[in-house]
């Protein structure tokens, strides 16, 4: 239905989900170990381990990490090793829309609705389907290692009071275009005429816009965004 373009308040923000991940590794030396490459291994890619936990046996004796992961990898032979995640510090790995990773720089500190800190640590620029590989260290004594967060939304900014804004879903552009647009429609969705409009902050839910014509009140097609974007167009 129609939407109204109205005064109000913004955060930018981007909503992501991710997977808590380590931030460092670390090595179990297996070749100090004399005929390692006899070892008869217990733990497997995968496995949680601490300083006391059994890896492995050779000649009837248990061989005991000495150190605490998750293993990432078994390299076995005479000069073997196993690669350790750590489990602290650890990091959110996120996907970011390739439009709201152009905004963000390693160093920024984005926040959540609890005050929670997270560091960008890392961009990947390369984009994977239209979004970038982004990591965020985490300061939250409630993550761990190999969970998931789902639609996590963080701040990336002071916001601004009292400025135009709208439905997300009611902006947008033609294919191979970069200009964005709304629809006008009247109360009962008739067509009234469409406007350039630029854009600037935006939240899970919300974007500021402006540009000629664009005022308090007006109604706006939250539904023409999909038709739009789809490559079709009707007035």
């Amino acid at each position: 239905g129609p939407k109204p373009v109205f005064f109000g308040s913004i955060k930018n923000s981007i909503v992501v989900s991710g997977t808590v991940v380590s931030r460092d590794i670390d090595f179990i030396e297996l070749g100090e170990i004399q005929d390692a490459d006899k070892i008869r291994f217990v733990v497997q890619i995968g496995d949680y381990v601490n300083s006391d936990t059994v890896i492995g046996y050779l000649d009837g004796q248990s061989i005991t990490s000495g150190k605490e992961g998750v293993i990432r990898e078994i390299n076995y032979g005479s000069n073997g090793y196993i690669l350790l995640d750590l489990i602290e510090p650890l990091a959110l790995e996120c996907y970011v829309d390739v439009k709201k990773a152009a905004e963000l720089s390693v160093g920024d500190v984005l926040t959540d609705d609890a005050g929670n800190s997270y560091v960008i640590i890392e961009i990947d620029r390369a984009a994977m389907y239209g979004n970038i590989r982004v990591l965020l260290a985490l300061d939250r004594d409630d993550c761990i290692y190999g969970t998931e967060i789902e639609s996590l939304e963080l701040y990336t900014g002071e916001g601004i009071e009292n400025i135009l804004m709208i439905s997300r879903d009611c902006v947008y552009s033609y294919p191979g275009s970069d200009k964005q647009y709304v629809r006008v429609v009247d109360k009962d969705l008739f067509f009234v005429n469409e406007i350039e409009v630029k854009t600037w902050l935006s939240d899970d839910s919300y974007i500021t816009v402006s540009g000629e014509g664009v005022e308090e009140g007006m109604l706006c097609d939250s539904g023409y965004k999909l038709i739009a974007e789809g490559g079709s167009r009707y007035e």
